[in-house]
């Protein structure tokens, strides 16, 4: 008894003085955590125990509700991580563009399995890949791309026309497996119908698993997570992808499309750049998941407000009927002249945007609204609450107003207060691409057909899960003009 009771008194020495150094090493660290604003939570835990009950859909919504509209910065401690949460738009800005916040936190971001994709990728591999796969990205490619966004979305609007019985169908099945096959035979050259697939299905399963190891930090230790039967389900589903990806590789090797030479496929493949298997497979996979999921979400959450709000989708509807006078294809020249369609998603954009909340990481000191922030911080960027804020929007900014992206209003709000497709040297890549062909689908469809919807604006809840989802689903009934 004496001998145990002598280890034990050992044990909790040691951890004493462990904890002591450790806390005397980051003096600096929590000398300037002090000093901005928010709760220190419980000891050695912060903030965890508020989080124990919590479903993994509200997370996220969660770590957001921490974000003060009174202050620029508000932090909190999850074990010993300092995480801030800031919504205003110059911290916003300032983090998107400075060098010290570059960073994606490897503690939520780890949760991706496309760890050499440009979602999670950092650093010198980050800067290369994302100078390389900007190729694929230019204005010029994007004009080759009009005729493929044409077809493939009149092949989406052809198979709703069995939908016109009145029955509500949710419309981000129909636009999910659009946006998919739009890049896989644009970008991959891999022709394959997806309609009637699991592969929607699949993808959509995978958003609890990621949210649940991006919430348990036990689940950063690799050998713990291998146990877990979310882990066995992600290797089961991402295997599917990755199944895909050897397929779309191959056909590449026998039959490459010298066409377009600087699509994905063909840049990824191109062995002057130097990607190494593990790099093909993982962009692929992000732009998969990443590209198509964030598409199909916008154009969803667009056709449920245009549904919801009537005089605004009379007023689109009037404006492709007088740019689209004849059944001649769309074309560059067309796509300009959509000037309320282009804030019709630039307001959609702004409440619904899939990208809510956005994680960054300093790697040195920083001056960020009005405080020091040290070194090894994570920062959580409330894009959602910047785009809801009454102090940019005014005091209806919880409402759908298209009209609010006019010029002469549009010029009265903070720059820097939009950003729904994040922002500075890490901006998403297709943000042109997805909204391209937006405009394409969204004219081609209202060309057809026309939206309605027994949800009401009031009663959208939303999850994050994790990019930013409408709880009620995007359900529509359709209607033949």
């Amino acid at each position: 008894m004496t001998i145990f009771l002598s280890l034990v008194l050992t044990l909790f020495i040691v951890s004493v003085i462990s904890y002591i150094s450790y806390r005397w090493k980051r003096r600096r660290f929590y000398e300037l955590a002090s000093k901005i604003p928010g709760p220190e939570g419980l000891p050695l835990l912060g903030e965890i125990p508020n989080f124990a009950t919590v479903n993994f859909k509200d997370y996220a919504k969660k770590l957001l509700s921490y974000a003060d509209p009174n202050s620029t910065l508000i932090k909190g401690w999850f074990g010993p991580l300092l995480m801030i949460i800031t919504e205003d738009a110059d911290c916003i800005h300032t983090l998107f563009n400075s060098p010290n916040s570059m960073t994606k936190p490897w503690y939520f971001y780890n949760a991706i399995y496309m760890d050499q994709g440009l979602l999670v990728t950092n650093g010198e591999q980050y800067d290369r890949h994302r100078k390389i796969l900007n190729k694929s990205f230019t204005p010029s490619m994007l004009q080759i791309f009009i005729p493929t966004f044409c077809n493939k979305s009149q092949i989406c609007i052809d198979h709703l026309e069995k939908h016109l019985d009145g029955i509500p169908i949710d419309i981000y099945d129909y636009v999910g497996t659009c946006t998919l096959e739009v890049f896989c035979f644009g970008h991959l050259n891999y022709d394959r119908d997806f309609y009637g697939s699991h592969m929607i299905e699949l993808i959509e399963k995978t958003r609890p698993l990621v949210m649940k190891k991006m919430f348990s930090p036990w689940y950063n230790f690799k050998p713990l997570y291998k146990l877990t039967s979310i882990s066995r389900q992600m290797e089961q589903y991402y295997q599917v992808l990755v199944d895909i990806i050897e397929e779309v590789k191959q056909i590449h090797r026998v039959s490459p499309n010298t066409d377009m030479k600087d699509t994905v496929i063909n840049v990824l493949m191109n062995s002057k750049y130097k990607f190494d298997d593990d790099e093909i497979r993982d962009e692929i996979a992000t732009f998969i998941f990443a590209g198509y999921e964030t598409t199909a979400i916008a154009l969803a959450s667009i056709f449920l407000m245009l549904a919801m709000h009537k005089d605004c989708q009379q007023k689109l509807i009037d404006e492709i009927d007088e740019i689209l006078t004849s059944d001649d294809e769309i074309t560059n020249e067309d796509l300009s002249k959509f000037t309320y369609t282009d804030m019709v998603i630039k307001e959609s954009l702004r409440l619904f945007g899939p990208g809510g909340a956005i994680g960054r990481q300093t790697t040195d000191e920083m001056e960020v609204g009005g405080y020091t922030v040290p070194k090894g911080a994570c920062f959580i960027l409330s894009v959602y609450g910047m785009h809801r804020s009454p102090k940019y929007w005014g005091n209806d900014a919880h409402l759908f107003k298209p009209e609010r992206f006019e010029p002469e209003r549009i010029k009265n709000v903070n720059p820097h207060a939009y950003a729904p497709f994040s922002g500075g040297k890490r901006i998403c890549p297709g943000f042109k691409y997805s909204i391209m062909f937006m405009k394409i689908f969204l004219a081609k469809f209202f060309k057809t057909y026309t939206v309605d919807t027994k949800l009401k604006y009031e009663d959208i809840s939303l999850e994050m899960t994790p990019t930013m989802v409408i709880a009620q689903k995007y359900m529509v009934t359709l209607k033949k003009r």
